[in-house]
Formats: structure tokens, C-alpha cells, sequence
């Protein structure tokens, strides 16, 4: 497929309105690539709000050490997306769409509520 060029435009075949707007400055080709970007962005999109209902955000504490006292000083949280069908979907694909689409504030709500009980020796 071959649409217009602009810097703002990440999803063309979502905007055909902009595409017409621009058809005669320049050219650029919508890559099949392009297309399978969208749809796993689209998927996240349609999953995340019956994922964090599920609780399919899987937190992991990784401890931080202090080389000078040579002990651990406290610990950072990492969150894993685990589907119910048992695959994981990487944060570097996840986080980016929550950040985009505001759901980053319900996600950390969601790691605060599930770690504060963990952070305060309650564990459930």
C-alpha cells in the first residue's frame, strides 16, 4: 500500500482523511510490517483492561545492592504481562502503549495496591 509521508502520522490506515489531505506532497510505502505493528498494538489495547482484572500482571521485586555497605538496600518492582494462555508479553511492547494511551496510571495503581502489603513485611 503506499500513502503519504508525514511526520506525525504513525498510523495511516487508521487516518484516510489525513491521507487525502497530503496525497500530492510525498510518497511512502505502508509496509506489511507497519501493519503487523498496529495489530499487536490494537491486541494490547483490547487485552489490557481484562488483564489487569485477572490479575495477569505478574510483579517481581529485584533486589538493589549497595556495593559500599555490601548489602541489599531495598528492591525495585518489575512487572511481566503473563496471558492466560501462559505466554509473556514484554514490557518494551506493553509499556510503551499504556504510556501512550494514559492505561500507565491504572498499571500503577495496580503495582502500589499488589506491593505495598510485600513492602510492608504483610505479605497476603
Amino acid at each position: 500500500m503506499i500513502f503519504p509521508s508525514t511526520k506525525c502520522m504513525t498510523k495511516p490506515i487508521l487516518h484516510p482523511k489525513t491521507v487525502r489531505e497530503i496525497i500530492s506532497r510525498t510518497i511512502s510505502f505502508y509496509t506489511k510490517e507497519m501493519s503487523e505493528e498496529i495489530i499487536k498494538e490494537q491486541h494490547i489495547i483490547n487485552n489490557m483492561k481484562n488483564a489487569l482484572k485477572n490479575e495477569e500482571f505478574v510483579l517481581y521485586l529485584q533486589p538493589k545492592y549497595e556495593l559500599q555497605r555490601n548489602s541489599i538496600a531495598g528492591a525495585e518492582v518489575l512487572v511481566r504481562w503473563i496471558t492466560a494462555d501462559g505466554r509473556m508479553i514484554s514490557p518494551g511492547e506493553f509499556i510503551p502503549v499504556f504510556e501512550r494511551n494514559g492505561f500507565i496510571l491504572k498499571l500503577d495503581q495496580y503495582v502500589w495496591e499488589k506491593n505495598m502489603p510485600a513492602a510492608c513485611g504483610m505479605e497476603r
